[in-house]
């Protein structure tokens, strides 16, 4: 009896939905420590683009790397799960909400003070479910220009398939310029 294979492709896109999820819970439940280090982080690529150890523009790279990992799961796809309901469904959906809430009432806080906000043990902000329905899919909406601008800084550098062609041509005439013929190769003989 056979065992049956498993294909590569289906391992593929489990380690991409595990990384995914880890990712989504790590970036909920350390977003204070990670928000920190985004700065650290940023001046980082900056000095190592300035001396020539990163690729041009990995700068932007970053800061559209760095709003997908931190404000698409805190403020994108945890408030459309608190207005759905649908943290319940979730194993770790709890502690992903207690964490979400101090996050949000710290934002909220921030531009709103409320100073009876923080003294309950778990807080969360008086938003409504539309309101968190907005925020969560006007998060998504504007994720989308860090995202359109990944895929064109993913052309930065690279030359088109058109300057490929042209190069390879180019070069392919220099060398065959560069290095002569020997007259042997070149002189056909004729079959007597």
């Amino acid at each position: 009896m056979t065992r049956p294979q498993i294909k590569p492709r289906y391992v593929l896109w489990v380690v991409i939905l595990f990384f995914s999820v880890v990712g989504f819970c790590i970036s909920v439940f350390f977003f204070y420590f990670l928000i920190f280090l985004v700065p650290v982080g940023f001046v980082i690529i900056v000095v190592g683009e300035l001396r020539h150890w990163y690729r041009k523009m990995s700068w932007l790279r970053f800061l559209c790397f760095s709003w997908l990992f931190l404000a698409v799961p805190t403020f994108g796809i945890m408030p459309l799960m608190l207005a759905s309901r649908l943290h319940r469904e979730l194993p770790l959906g709890n502690s992903l909400v207690i964490f979400t809430g101090i996050t949000l009432s710290s934002v909220y806080d921030f531009f709103i003070p409320t100073p009876d906000l923080f003294l309950v043990d778990h807080p969360f902000p008086p938003l409504t479910n539309g309101q968190l329905y907005v925020l969560g899919f006007a998060i998504l909406a504007l994720s989308m220009v860090p995202l359109f601008g990944l895929i064109k800084l993913q052309r930065v550098g690279r030359p088109s398939p058109q300057a490929l062609d042209s190069a390879h041509l180019a070069a392919g005439r220099m060398i065959s310029n560069a290095v002569p013929t020997p007259t042997w190769l070149s002189k056909r003989t004729s079959p007597p």
